[in-house]
């Protein structure tokens, strides 16, 4: 079997490819067919890039900072924080750092992910504080950590 200049569009890659010698036969201008790729904004990419290095979740961690011994809160992580992300989110009002945890501030910082679900690493992570954010309160005793737990066991749930 020998290496043939075939035109089998069958891969999955060349679903974008277009056959010349056929839109050449037809008649049809080439750009009418192959559209020029759209440009991306600075701020495009920007956010692009916010979004691919946030990382969103409910935060469970074991503290003596708490009368409860718990921090039970959505929040927000950048862990990659750059110049240029820290202007990007100055845009947005907000102080650039690396964890966002009022529920103010991470819905600023959720509004950005609007449409562009699929770049974010943890999408049940950032869906759970998207309904849990201003629902889910720092707890103040033992039965308010239980309480929070319950909630996000049954949200978690929910999603399924």
């Amino acid at each position: 079997m020998g290496i043939g200049n075939s035109n089998n569009h069958n891969h999955p890659f060349d679903s974008d490819m277009v056959d010349v010698e056929s839109v050449r036969r037809t008649g049809q201008p080439m750009d009418e067919v192959v559209s020029p790729p759209t440009q991306m904004s600075y701020n495009d990419i920007t956010r692009l890039l916010a979004v691919t290095t946030m990382r969103a979740d409910i935060c469970v961690q074991r503290t003596q900072s708490r009368k409860c011994g718990y921090i039970v809160r959505p929040e927000i992580r950048f862990p990659q924080m750059s110049g240029r992300l820290a202007q990007y989110l100055e845009s947005l009002g907000l102080i650039p750092r690396e964890v966002y945890a009022k529920p103010e501030e991470v819905n600023r910082v959720l509004s950005i992910t609007k449409g562009m679900d699929e770049f974010v690493s943890n999408q049940i992570g950032l869906n759970l504080v998207r309904i849990l954010n201003g629902v889910l309160k720092q707890p103040k005793d033992h039965q308010g950590v239980i309480d929070a737990l319950k909630l996000i066991e049954d949200t978690i749930g929910r999603m399924d």
